[in-house]
């Protein structure tokens, strides 16, 4: 190889920072070529080896280099050399990255890694001088914008040269923590004025690419980059297709083209939007090069960004422009230069003689006119004088600048004034002549124009008839969204006669998201109307913009749906406006009830019984229907059963809804169940009384979720269930239940005995054979229709699904026909959502608003195993052999399954967990690299039951006044229950090992792929709602959270009723692991504990006692601690805090540093995360990990108030109870609550402190901090001073990290805690309670000596806040220790860098 293949063999090999190191260090080109086959980058050359030897030994064995000769000795040394080189600079690298990243700010290259990419760069394009290369700043940028794959257009200010960032500056800062910042201020150079300016900046863009390409070579949309692209696109902006674009004339010259000398401003800001839309391609995956040629062909861009700027620019009359460069004004005001064309030859004040042309006409005099239109074309001076013959040649429209319209000049001698043309009835119009060629003339374009504008006129005008003569009205227009794209479209909302209407016709105006009624898009639209309108929907405010024009509202930025149609562009040969033209039909319905409970209508109203015309009330937003009817057994269900409207005014003119009205509406469009007025999910047709269980917990209340669906029977109170079921339902259900009795009592004589052996873990296996499970099924199946299809059990499945489908379709089941019915059903196979979205169940879910995004990825077909998969390769065979022998998965080959599977074919990256047992759990990562989950998107919201229902279930049960027995059960593999079409069965492959040639294709639902836990899902809900509808109105209630279910069961047939409900889901095919079965009178479920006994929720000691070693393990290491380990820490709290509400409020500063802190940090935590942590630690070490499930006994309205007064030396606490009249009054100084007084300050700065200590010290001495187990729910008024709100807003986040407000909010919720009370602070203005206000100034009149309730500050319980005190004062101590000795330490001489010079 000669030495110029050499050279290109390493540029094309090696990265940059590697090839300027092995320069530097004299490594020969032959041996900077070996080093290229296998090593070509920083990273893998820094880690060939470990130390000095290792090097030596791999230039011999690696590189061929013997030892033989000082010549070879010497390349071994200058690789050694180099090797170490590269470790230093790789350390520094990674250091630099780190610290740029927690600042925020792009890092700076380093010199090496900047003259590596120049080199690179340089070696093709040749020297580059100082205003061609590319600053160290924009270097920089640009670099970090790589890293991330986030490239970006700068501003041509932006790109500078070497030249031009040679002043730059450096300014300081002090940051957020104390630390002080010294930044470098961010250059800006000028933009250019000249087009040789332009090719400049251009020549530094194109090298500052040029040079991340051959930095990072990985980057794929980098691939291929050159100059070429770069140069092209200068051209473009510099040739004869933008800057010196012309257009035909009828001038006689030879090339019959002039040119139109577009704005170079406009220029400029094409040439940014193209670079911009260049960048938003290389998102989307396209390469740099590809986008920079695809953004030049763009027509569309050319129209909208150039075209039809310059065309409006050319058609602004001379006054909107700018005046010209070289006009000139003398001293009194007039022109001096050039004589305009107003002015003549001939006789009078100006004039040199007499006049040689012809007069203007005198009706035209003072116009401001023109002799040719904007785009150079002459106009006819006789045409506008009179009339015109036709065969002039030249333009009939107006001369008056500005105008061109197609009326004559002389029409405004008709005109009272006759100073410009805006008195006519005109309508400018710039016609663009680009693009595909139209078939109308500009007249027709006015002409239309014309009549929108009359016809508007007409429609404001009879607005204000229809108010005057007291009916209604109401106007719809798109929403006005302001400057979007750089441009500020027109709407009929700025215009003075629409904003008129509301004061002259007292309208409203209001906007809505097209969305929220069921539209496809959210098409922000706005109305304006005189009638009444209260609904959560509309947002009731004119539109509002900042500064720059932009829209803030009032519409939210985001309308809370996932849309996927785009109004933008064409589809097929359709606009994609056009299904949006016509209002969706739940917007339909809202205007036509808007109208019917509207005043009046036209001028009509409803008379009452007096003739008189009466207003209705306010409409909000959707139809007062009364509750479903009590159906009749044999006729539930019907469609044809009539609701009518609860307003006899309505009645009268004949509104009748439908209940199949209602359901077709439900599942109409982008629905929005929290929305009010949108009716989605029908209650009635669950067929129970009443609404579900309503539960309370942590102040907040929402329907019982049991995790089987909205329409599961077991929401209800089981007295509620099932009362409007038909005879034929409840027949079922009795046969059903009465079989599974006579087999549960023919197997286990004793079900009290056996229950307690299944709960303490004594059953291995099911106490059911399967000899008695089959004479059960075919006793089931003989219920059923079609008995000989219930006894099948499709492949792949251990449900039986068919028997399953006919005895739910009896219950008229919303989801029944997924078992069977459907194509991708439950028995052939679902579908992962990957080519088809997943369904919508609106009788069964809510519908999903919000989704997670997905990490972003770089795409591979095929992934790599992660580490902990490879390590577990042979436990990962041997779970797949056994998945393999339960019909889960087969193993292929990657050309086999291309066959079949094409491009669809994904082999995903596999992890693994280890179990205690040996055995690994698989985990399938389909978001990463094969970006299977990418394609899946929920329309479904899964609900599980929470801590609420966990407390809800513990309280109904408790107020059965029975004894329960409760059990927890886990179902085996829930996920690999649901069977997966085949034709998706290529998304979900994977290897045991990468290297090996055997894929893994799973058949069943697989844990990672984002659709498995939807399917299950649905299948569970199906299950439940089973035996929710056999069990009909007897006692139980049972939840479930993916497999973990939970059931409890209450009365003397308890025992029995456990092993009935056991034995219908084993009759189904549910498959139990047994060996995990807990209850009795107390269970754990999902990690909670539950105390049916005690009627109390919470955690297991062991849990709790985690924490608390946790901690103290902390302290002993003076809580140094890694930020991974603390952020693991973390997640367990807030999971505890779901239940132990007490603990939630405190973990705000956790939370926040946790957010800032990187994963491999270790470091001591900040005082404020160490005061909360041992807080919580004593609070665990006081207290049960439990908390009562009674329902809270809520005190409405006052209870006590109080106040608090803060001087320079003392304060004062004072409080009274609004029914026994008992008071207090507490003063105290510095010596007394030393945390609340300043040196120089005293305590007036406290005044927020001192009043929640006030009612800290009312509640303690008020008698409210008990220690009883129920739960109490108190409201207690705070009165301070002016607007002095900053308690009422802690009771409601409850986490505050100020002191000493943090202190006493901790004191508060501790003794809070213990009492099992929840209190609720509001504001209320200081005149409203002179009485407490008067206790502080010690002013006792009007009180009872009797009444006052003696107190010191001895009496008082602030263990909690002396601690934190002392505490602190401890930190604060050391502090100023460690500032102490930092003085006295011996001073460093900084070192001395060299001075540039000057």
């Amino acid at each position: 190889m000669d030495p110029v293949a050499q050279r290109q063999f390493v540029q094309t090999n090696m990265d940059s920072d590697l090839q300027f190191i092995l320069g530097e260090a004299g490594v020969s080109l032959e041996h900077q070529v070996g080093i290229a086959r296998h090593y070509g980058n920083l990273r893998k050359f820094s880690a060939l080896g470990d130390d000095r030897p290792a090097i030596r030994t791999a230039c011999a064995q690696d590189f061929a280099i013997p030892q033989d000769t000082p010549e070879h000795r010497s390349q071994i040394a200058s690789i050694v050399a180099a090797w170490e080189t590269a470790k230093e600079y790789l350390a520094k690298e990674v250091e630099l990255k780190a610290e740029a990243k927690v600042l925020g700010q792009p890092r700076v290259l380093q010199i090496h890694e900047r003259q590596a990419m120049l080199r690179a760069v340089e070696a093709i394009h040749g020297d580059l001088g100082d205003q061609e290369c590319p600053s160290s700043d924009y270097l920089s940028i640009k670099a970090e914008e790589t890293e991330c794959n986030e490239p970006s257009a700068a501003s041509l200010d932006e790109i500078l040269s070497k030249h031009a960032s040679s002043n730059s500056q450096i300014q300081s800062a002090v940051d957020s923590s104390g630390h002080i910042r010294v930044t470098r201020t961010k250059t800006k150079g000028k933009m250019p004025t000249t087009t040789e300016e332009f090719r400049k900046i251009m020549k530094v863009e194109t090298y500052a690419w040029l040079c991340m390409a051959s930095r990072y070579r990985a980057k794929h949309w980098l691939h291929g980059l050159t100059a070429e692209p770069f140069q092209k696109f200068t051209e473009y902006i510099l040739g004869d297709r933008v800057f010196g674009i012309q257009i035909p004339t009828s001038s006689s010259d030879t090339t019959g083209q002039t040119k139109v000398k577009p704005d170079w401003s406009i220029v400029l800001a094409y040439e940014h939007k193209l670079r911009k839309e260049a960048m938003k391609r290389v998102l989307e995956g396209y390469t740099l090069a590809d986008s920079l040629l695809a953004v030049i062909r763009d027509p569309d861009l050319k129209e909208a960004y150039f075209t039809t700027p310059v065309a409006l620019k050319s058609a602004m009359s001379e006054t909107q422009q700018q005046p010209h460069k070289w006009q000139r004004f003398n001293s009194k005001g007039g022109f001096s230069g050039k004589q305009s064309q107003g002015f003549s030859k001939g006789k009078g004040k100006f004039s040199k003689g007499k006049s040689k042309g012809k007069t203007m006409d005198s009706r035209l005099k003072g116009l401001n006119l023109a002799w040719r239109t904007p785009d150079g074309r002459e106009l006819c001076f006789q045409w506008n004088n009179g009339e015109c013959d036709g065969s002039c040649g030249r333009v009939h429209q107006c001369r008056v600048k500005g105008c061109y319209g197609t009326h004559k000049a002389d029409a405004i001698a008709a005109l009272p004034s006759r100073a410009a043309c805006d008195e006519l009835p005109l309508v400018k119009v710039a016609y663009l002549f680009a693009g595909k060629r139209r078939h109308s003339d500009v007249a027709a374009f006015l002409r239309k124009a014309e009549m929108a504008n009359t016809f508007f006129e007409r429609c404001i005008r009879a607005c204000h008839v229809v108010s005057d003569t007291g009916g209604c009205f109401i106007l719809e227009h798109p929403e006005d969204l302001g400057t979007v794209e750089g441009e500020q479209p027109g709407s009929i909302w700025q215009w003075a006669d629409v904003l008129a209407l509301i004061t002259d016709c007292k309208a409203t105006s209001f906007a809505v998201h097209q969305c929220k009624f069921g539209a496809p898009t959210p098409k922000p639209t706005r109305f304006m109307t005189n009638m009444a309108v209260d609904d959560k929907r509309c947002y009731k405010a004119l539109p509002k913009f900042d500064k720059l024009g932009l829209y803030k509202g009032p519409l939210p930025k985001q309308c809370g749906h996932v849309h996927t149609h785009k109004l933008i562009g064409r589809t097929a040969a359709q606009w994609n406006t056009s299904p949006s033209a016509a209002y969706p039909p739940k917007l339909c319905q809202f205007l036509a009830d808007l109208i019917l409970n509207a005043s009046a209508s036209c001028g009509r109203g409803v008379k009452d019984k007096s003739g008189s015309r009466k207003r209705q009330q306010t409409f909000t937003g959707h139809t007062s229907l009364q509750p479903l009817p009590k159906r009749a057994k044999d006729t539930a269900g019907s469609a044809e059963q009539a609701i009518d409207v609860e307003s006899s005014d309505d009645q009268s003119l004949g509104v009748h809804r439908t209940a199949a009205d209602r359901t077709e509406q439900g599942q109409m469009g982008c629905d929005d169940p929290d929305v009010e007025g949108e009716t989605q999910f029908d209650l009635g047709a669950c067929r129970n009384t009443g609404r579900p269980i309503v539960v309370e917990w942590d102040r907040y209340h929402r329907d019982f979720i049991d995790g089987f669906g909205l329409c599961s029977p077991a929401r209800w109170r089981p007295s509620h269930r099932g009362t409007h079921r038909s005879d034929g339902m409840v027949k079922l259900a009795n046969q059903t239940f009465e079989l599974l009795v006579e087999t549960v009592k023919a197997t286990i004589p004793d079900v009290r005995k056996e229950a307690f052996r299944l709960v303490t873990g004594k059953l291995e296996h099911s106490p059911f054979s399967e000899e008695t499970l089959e004479r059960l099924r075919n006793k089931w199946f003989s219920l059923l229709p079609d008995q000989q299809e219930a006894s099948i059990r499709d492949v792949g499945q251990p449900f039986f699904l068919r028997a399953m489908a006919q005895w739910l379709k009896v219950f008229e089941d919303p989801d029944a026909k997924w078992l069977v019915d459907e194509e991708d059903s439950f028995a052939t196979g679902v579908c992962l959502g990957v080519e088809k979205p997943l369904p919508r169940s609106v009788q069964v879910c809510h519908q999903k608003l919000k989704h997670r995004r997905l990490d972003d990825t770089e795409f591979a077909a095929i992934a790599q195993n992660y580490p902990s998969a490879q390590m577990s390769s042979k436990e990962l065979e041997d779970k797949f052999r056994e998945e393999e022998s339960l019909g889960r998965m087969f193993p292929s080959k990657v050309g086999v399954l291309q066959q079949e599977y094409g491009s669809d074919l994904r082999i995903a990256a596999m992890a693994a967990i280890q179990k205690p047992d040996g055995s690994v759990r698989p985990l399938h990562d389909a978001t990463h690299s094969v970006m299977v989950n990418h394609s899946i998107k929920y329309q479904d919201k899964i609900d599980c039951p929470g801590p609420a229902e966990i407390a809800s279930i513990v309280r109904e049960t408790s107020e059965t006044k029975d004894a329960p027995f409760c059990v927890s059960a886990d179902i085996r593999a829930a996920h690999r229950l649901v069977k997966v079409r085949r034709k998706d069965w290529g998304y979900m492959c994977c290897k045991a090992d990468s290297g090996s040639d055997t894929v893994w294709v799973n058949k069943t639902g697989t844990f990672g792929i984002s659709s498995a836990p939807y399917w299950w899902f649905k299948l569970a809900g199906l299950l439940g709602r089973f035996i929710g509808y056999m069990f009909h109105q007897r006692w139980f209630m049972h939840m479930i959270y993916v497999d973990d279910l939970h059931g409890v069961f209450t009365g003397e047939r308890k025992f029995l009723h456990l092993w009935v409900w056991l034995l219908a889901y084993e009759m189904a095919g549910t498959p139990f692991g047994y060996h995990k079965f807990k209850g009795g009178f107390a269970s754990e479920f999902v990690g909670f504990q539950i105390r049916y006994d005690k009627t109390e929720v919470g955690i297991s000691f062991k849990r709790g006692d985690w924490i608390v070693q946790w901690i103290s393990k902390a302290e002993q290491n003076k809580f140094v601690v890694q930020a991974r380990e603390f952020t693991e820490f973390l997640g367990r709290l807030g999971f505890i805090s779901q239940l132990l509400i007490w603990l939630k409020p405190h973990l705000a500063p956790l939370f926040s540093w946790s957010a800032v802190t990187a994963a491999g940090t270790v470091c001591r935590l900040p005082d404020t995360v160490i005061l909360t942590l041992l807080y919580i630690s004593k609070e665990f070490t006081r207290e049960t990990f439990l908390v009562s499930a009674r329902r809270p006994v809520c005190f409405q309205g006052d209870q006590f108030r109080t106040d608090a007064k803060c001087t320079d030396t003392y304060i004062v606490l004072a409080g009274w109870e609004l029914s026994s009249k008992r008071w207090f009054a507490l003063k105290g100084g510095p010596a007394d609550a030393p945390y609340l007084f300043k040196p120089g300050m005293g305590a007036q700065w406290a005044s927020t402190s001192a009043e929640l200590l006030a009612t800290l010290v009312a509640l303690q001495l008020f008698g409210w901090f008990d220690t009883s187990g129920g739960r109490k729910a108190l409201e207690v008024s705070l009165f301070g001073g002016t607007d002095n709100r900053a308690n009422e807003s802690l009771s409601e986040k409850r986490s505050t990290t100020k002191w000493p407000l943090m202190g006493i909010n901790m004191q508060l919720s501790s003794m809070l805690s213990r009492s099992r009370l929840s209190l609720g602070l509001r504001w209320r203005p200081r005149d409203e309670n002179k009485e407490a206000d008067q206790l502080t100034n010690e002013d006792f009149t009007g009180f009872s000596m009797d009444h006052r309730i003696a107190v010191s500050w001895a009496d008082l319980r602030f263990d909690v806040l002396e601690d934190m005190v002392r505490t602190r004062e401890a930190f604060d101590q050391a502090r100023q220790q460690a500032k102490a000795e930092a003085k006295q330490a011996p001073k460093v001489k900084p070192k001395k860098f060299d001075k540039s010079p000057w």
